[in-house]
């Protein structure tokens, strides 16, 4: 309710605003201005009535619903930068010219302002467009690394191992069947060994991942010689945590919670920690330190990105991280720069530690990427 009561005020005042500045910019008198607040109205009231009456709805339904209104506040948020530029043009810039040609200069001010809004409102739909084709079609990288360098207990004949990454798939409303078919299609044409999955495998509700056909693709399609290994990411922790670790067990997922194991005959150290959010989870130092753990190569796979200093003093050889989605939509994505720095995105290292830190296969509602791409992150190793 915490969730739906802020997204609601924000959208509440995000409507007020553009209501009153776009509608400043359409005459007095007629139909334009009228038409505009009945829309936005009628978008605060869809908002208020599928989220307060949300258990009421067949689960197609409320999809449609909630994508209109996760698509409608992102078009508000896109809506708002050109607003208030125009209005500083129309406070300052036209200042003197409105005071000389009163009337007149209303008359022109109101075209030109109008056609500013108009190319503004089209040149978001079209970033909207574009930025959902980012999700659901993402892109397959491919890093080669070798690992276990230090470890002198490694000299002797590699092994080479393909590990699929997958984070951030936030199954929701706008992420759905057609988009895990897709993550589930490529992930398999890379014939991986083992596939990891970094956490925020839902976005908040989970009835939208409970369906037959979403387990049936996940538990049946995605597999792997070595297995399927899962860790909670934040939004796990959001709503239903239980249930969620019960779908994970369902799609024959093997859940780490401060984990280890160390799959493909023991070629390597894998930890899978609990997120973040758990402030009691158990420290990096202390799984690292346990019986047997550094005579591997160590692989960490945890949601939220790991400082490079502990990795290193750690000996990790490499970590698997996601959360950031690389800033998903700009300018938005500014704000995870500031947070994460160099970490929000890609591949750092330090010493014989690297960290990988994935974009995501999805993405938060609203689902679009706006400078940023969704991706899966394919690993081929050598042990």
């Amino acid at each position: 309710m915490r969730l739906f009561s802020t997204v609601f005020l924000v959208q509440l005042i995000l409507s007020v605003y553009l209501g009153y500045r776009i509608g400043q910019t359409f005459p007095r008198k007629g139909p334009w201005r009228v038409f505009l607040y009945t829309l936005l109205g009628i978008e605060l009231l869809i908002y208020f009535i599928g989220w307060i009456f949300m258990d009421m709805f067949p689960i197609r339904t409320l999809g449609v619903i909630m994508r209109y209104c996760n698509s409608f506040f992102l078009l508000s948020c896109l809506m708002v930068l050109p607003v208030l530029l125009l209005n500083l043009f129309r406070r300052y810039l036209f200042r003197g010219y409105r005071i000389r040609y009163a009337i007149e200069n209303d008359k022109k001010i109101r075209r030109i302002s109008s056609g500013f809004i108009l190319l503004s409102f089209v040149i978001a739909l079209f970033g909207m467009y574009f930025g959902k084709k980012r999700v659901t079609e993402p892109v397959v990288r491919t890093l080669s690394l070798e690992l276990g360098e230090s470890r002198d207990v490694l000299n002797r004949e590699k092994r080479e191992l393909k590990v699929a990454l997958i984070t951030d798939l936030h199954i929701s409303e706008s992420i759905g069947l057609s988009e895990v078919k897709t993550m589930v299609d490529l992930v398999m044409s890379q014939n991986p060994d083992i596939i990891l999955m970094g956490g925020d495998h839902i976005d908040h509700f989970g009835y939208f991942a409970y369906t037959p056909e979403i387990i049936h693709l996940l538990g049946e399609k995605l597999q792997a010689p070595y297995g399927k290994y899962y860790v909670l990411g934040n939004h796990e922790y959001r709503a239903d945590m239980e249930e969620k670790i019960q779908w994970i067990t369902r799609v024959g997922g093997t859940l780490l919670r401060d984990d280890i194991v160390f799959p493909a005959d023991s070629a390597f150290c894998l930890i899978g920690r609990d997120d973040a959010t758990n402030i009691r989870r158990e420290s990096l130092s202390s799984l690292t330190g346990r019986a047997g753990v550094r005579d591997k190569a160590i692989i960490v796979l945890d949601h939220q990105p790991v400082p490079l200093d502990s990795l290193e003093a750690c000996k990790v050889d490499l970590a698997l991280c996601g959360h950031t989605h690389a800033g998903q939509i700009w300018p938005f994505g500014m704000l995870v720069r500031l947070k994460y720095a160099f970490l929000a995105y890609g591949m750092h290292q330090q010493g014989n530690s690297r960290i990988y830190t994935s974009s995501g296969v999805g993405a938060a509602s609203p689902a679009y990427r706006m400078g940023t791409r969704s991706e899966i992150v394919i690993f081929d190793l050598k042990l």
